[in-house]
């Protein structure tokens, strides 16, 4: 037996079984980020002087799970993650497989640990529990239902920059909207309202489900993800208290990264930028500066 193995509890089957290296964030988002990245690489902004090869990865599924997890993230990157990122569509049509997928996704956020701020003890510790428990039996297909929270995906980021004309007033300057598009982050809150809820974003789409309170004021359902529907880039919501706890959070991650990323390795990302002048020019990072620039010189 290989000493790699590891066998424990599936937290989704509860059988004990051999337990991959379940990714919390979805493995097609870590290859896409570098992938279209100027470097090729991607870095963690709790130690942004350490390039790393993957995201977040622990042993949660059996690999039976794991497999039925793969299904709906097929069918997301297909049919809104890549569309949305590589031809700019606007429109999405879903069915069930979208529920399953963010169930799934804020499950696994949830239970892994990372950025979890609800401690045992806490006054929504046990609904979000509760919450978890009724997610597991949905995503096992043992019950109909994943209850009555709400869940949202939220087209937090722009890929088409003239869009943001649309929008008044503009939610956020063009290089946090790049930081969106660009970047993975994810937890469980308990705001300073008393509310708490699971979030995950992946390039610039936010996946919310609100815990407690099961709805949130400000929500409509041009966000809100059912059995079937579609969705459009452009949303209304009016829950500013989210617009401000995003905001403060991209802060803090900014702040953290340039405070603590070292000039070696600023140099190092700078050197890499020059040394494929050609692959940088065509990134996705850099592209979208790139589309800033012409439309400055076209309003000049």
């Amino acid at each position: 037996m290989s000493n790699s193995n590891h066998f424990g509890e599936c937290k989704l089957c509860f059988k004990h079984s051999e337990l991959q290296e379940s990714h919390i964030i979805p493995k097609f988002v870590g290859k896409w980020l570098k992938k279209t990245s100027s470097s090729g690489r991607i870095r963690n902004a709790v130690n942004p002087n350490v390039r790393i090869q993957d995201l977040s990865k622990e042993h949660l599924l059996c690999k039976e799970c794991e497999q039925r997890f793969a299904i709906f993230e097929k069918r997301f990157a297909e049919q809104i993650f890549h569309p949305f990122h590589s031809e700019n569509k606007k429109l999405f049509h879903y069915d069930k497989w979208l529920q399953k997928f963010i169930i799934s996704l804020n499950w696994r956020v949830a239970i892994s640990g990372i950025n979890n701020m609800i401690p045992e003890g806490h006054d929504s510790f046990k609904e979000l529990e509760n919450t978890l428990e009724t997610w597991r039996l949905f995503l096992l297909d043992q019950i109909d239902s994943p209850g009555s929270n709400k869940n949202h995906l939220i087209f937090v980021g722009i890929t088409d920059l003239t869009d943001f004309n649309k929008i008044q007033p503009a939610p956020y300057n063009h290089f946090t909207n790049m930081r969106f598009l660009r970047s993975v982050f994810f937890g469980t809150v308990n705001d300073e309202h008393n509310r708490t809820f699971i979030y995950s974003s992946l390039g610039g789409i936010v996946f919310v489900s609100h815990i407690h309170p099961k709805s949130f004021i400000g929500w409509t359902n041009q966000t809100k993800v059912t059995k079937r529907g579609t969705l459009k880039t452009l949303q209304n919501n009016s829950d500013l208290l989210f617009g401000t706890f995003l905001g403060s959070l991209m802060a803090r991650i900014d702040s953290h990264i340039s405070n603590n990323i070292s000039e070696k390795q600023n140099e190092i990302i700078n050197r890499g930028i020059l040394d494929d002048i050609n692959k940088s020019l065509k990134s996705k990072s850099l592209g979208l500066i790139g589309q800033l620039s012409k439309q400055d010189q076209f309003s000049k």
